[in-house]
């Protein structure tokens, strides 16, 4: 089983529906289980240029499944229609034992696909909002794991499973005193981290832009701007005399455990992905959600935790921004009890119950 086993990993557009399924593959080969991996994913989404450097990747087409009204709405039929047959001719050419998917659009072809080729398939539901896509693959899939026990109810009891969401092994492996040198800052000195997620927060670089002068005055700053965005943050003089306490950067990735290992603070959206890690490491977190989107929900159920600060874009000035990163800097109790609250929020080692249910799907 473990040298012939062949699996179909998908999902893309952005990083949440990735993260856990590569968290899945680096326990299957902690545990020795060897398997040959092909990613299906999207020809232009975030993903592509980290997956390829780790395994094979064939992009397919599919349709984004709007609910508002669109010209594109009558195109998506097609293109799901061809991705279908893309699908199928990726399964017969690469006969996987197993197709596994944390989501997105992308993955809807080929897990029907999965279906009318009798392969068995797993489908991870993440957020506490089940999405469009999720909802359709549930019908075709094997199993749908569950990130949240409230979700059990949202699929067919004979077929979900709760397990978590699966974290990565690497973000264990950060070091503060390397990331410390990494990222040059002060040992001695308060250090907020900033993310927008894999593709920037427009109204989060905003909000920071008006910050970040009152923010140096009693800490420093790491702030993860988004690939593209790079440019208007260069200019650190206008922050004035502390502005070396102030470290843009466009994107990381390696470095991330590190990252995370430095961080006193976060500040980021609700994307679920980030939000296991932040959970997984006890790390103390400042959450603004996109407003109207399924994020809201997440941080919601964080927030009545006690596990987060839950801030509203919409009414958010740099004002209580400020105030509220202050307040917490000076209480270490508060930031203790953050850390306490969303470290119980989350199961612990879902990737290892992952993948005790793929060997029970294939044997």
């Amino acid at each position: 089983m473990e040298s012939s086993l062949k699996i179909i990993l998908s999902g893309g557009g952005t990083m949440g529906s990735v993260v856990p399924l590569l968290a899945v593959r680096e326990k299957m080969i902690e545990q020795g289980l060897s398997a040959e991996f092909l990613w299906v994913g999207t020809e232009a989404g975030v993903e592509k240029e980290l997956i390829s450097k780790e395994m094979s990747f064939v992009s397919i087409k599919s349709g984004k499944l709007r609910r508002y009204l669109s010209f594109q709405n009558f195109l998506d039929p097609f293109r799901l229609l061809i991705g279908i047959f893309q699908s199928l001719a990726i399964i017969r050419n690469f006969r996987p034992n197993l197709i596994l998917s944390a989501g997105g659009y992308v993955s809807v072809p080929l897990i029907i696909a999965g279906k009318l080729s009798r392969i068995k398939s797993l489908v991870h539901q993440q957020d506490l909002q089940v999405g469009l896509a999720n909802r359709i693959m549930a019908k075709f899939a094997t199993i749908i794991t569950v990130s949240f026990e409230s979700l059990l109810k949202s699929f067919d009891p004979d077929k979900v499973r709760l397990v978590g969401n699966p974290v990565r092994s690497r973000i264990y492996t950060g070091d503060k005193t390397r990331g410390l040198a990494e990222f040059n800052l002060v040992p001695d000195l308060s250090t907020l981290v900033v993310m927008g997620g894999s593709l920037g927060a427009e109204k989060i670089n905003e909000l920071m832009f008006q910050s970040i002068p009152q923010l140096i005055e009693f800490c420093q700053i790491i702030h993860v701007v988004g690939k593209g965005n790079m440019v208007e943050w260069m200019d650190k003089e206008k922050f004035g005399e502390l502005a070396n306490r102030y470290h843009p950067y466009e994107y990381v990735d390696q470095e991330m455990p590190d990252l995370y290992a430095v961080a006193d603070l976060v500040v980021c959206r609700a994307g679920l992905s980030t939000l296991s890690e932040l959970a997984a490491l006890k790390k103390p977190t400042i959450i603004i959600p996109i407003p109207k989107n399924q994020q809201e929900i997440n941080a919601e159920y964080f927030a009545k935790q006690n596990a987060i600060i839950l801030l509203s874009q919409d009414s958010l000035t740099a004002e209580e921004f400020v105030e509220t990163v202050r307040g917490l800097f000076s209480s270490s109790s508060s930031l203790g009890n953050l850390s306490r609250h969303i470290a119980d929020s989350m199961i612990p080692d879902a990737a290892g119950k992952f993948v005790e249910l793929i060997k029970q799907v294939i044997k």
